[in-house]
């Protein structure tokens, strides 16, 4: 029987109108607009939306790797992503698609469009990540 986990929340509310996109921690050629979930629950949950500044380049992009958060979900916004995931092979990501990430499963980026944007949950916000 699974226990029920209490996630400390305040009130917070994200507008677009009023909201800006800054850079992203990890890739230069992304910016991420932060929508104040991680302070409002003291960095259990974080939610963000991320863009790309600038077409795909390989270079940009990190080999094989995983993420070792307790939960990771992404939901296209615009435009698509080529994805690579070990053990499922490649999945075209376009919009209205959404994936699971389950901790620990390698993958790696592969294309994506000048336009693409996703939306990001993960719990907790701060969690390593592994090069291959």
């Amino acid at each position: 029987m699974k226990q029920d986990i209490i996630i400390p929340q305040r009130f917070v509310v994200s507008h677009a109108k009023t909201s800006n996109f800054g850079a992203h921690a990890f890739r230069p050629h992304l910016e991420m607009r932060d929508l104040g979930v991680a302070e409002a629950t003291d960095g259990d949950v974080s939610i963000y939306v991320t863009r790309v500044t600038r077409g795909f380049d390989s270079n940009e992009e990190p080999s094989t790797h995983f993420h070792k958060p307790t939960f990771q979900y992404f939901y296209v916004l615009k435009g698509w992503q080529r994805m690579y995931f070990e053990g499922h092979g490649e999945e075209l990501l376009e919009e209205g698609s959404g994936w699971l990430q389950a901790t620990g499963l390698k993958h790696q980026v592969l294309g994506h469009s000048d336009d693409f944007e996703v939306l990001v949950i993960n719990m907790p916000e701060k969690f390593e990540t592994v090069t291959c």
